[in-house]
């Protein structure tokens, strides 16, 4: 997208692997130029809900930022899972994993102190 008028300049579909990486191909520096990165559609039923703070992720593509490394990565994008299909047994295991406490009866999640 031209940082000007923000007109699109380029645009290209990818889809996500199994586990959720993608990779986009780009040549040359783009350095006058946003390259923002957008989820479209989800393959699961259960999972395809678009959150707006994981919707859409920009990268800078160009080496004029200090950053001498060819491959960019974008902040995580995702979409939420419906409720009823959350597996809450493995969120509490991840939780406790983390250092939290999580109380049995009523869910809520104690931060250790």
């Amino acid at each position: 997208m031209n940082r000007t008028d923000e007109r699109i300049v380029y645009s290209r579909d990818a889809v996500s692997d199994k586990l959720g990486m993608y990779s986009i191909p780009v040549e040359g520096d783009h350095e006058d130029e946003l390259c923002e990165v957008r989820l479209i559609e989800s393959p699961r039923n259960n999972c395809n809900e678009v959150m707006e703070s994981w919707r859409k992720a920009r990268v800078e593509l160009t080496r004029r930022d200090g950053v001498t490394d060819l491959t960019r990565q974008t902040n995580n994008l995702g979409f939420k899972i419906k409720p009823e299909d959350v597996d809450t047994k493995a969120c509490v295991n991840v939780l406790e994993e983390m250092g939290f406490v999580v109380d049995g009866k009523t869910g809520i999640v104690v931060i250790p102190s």
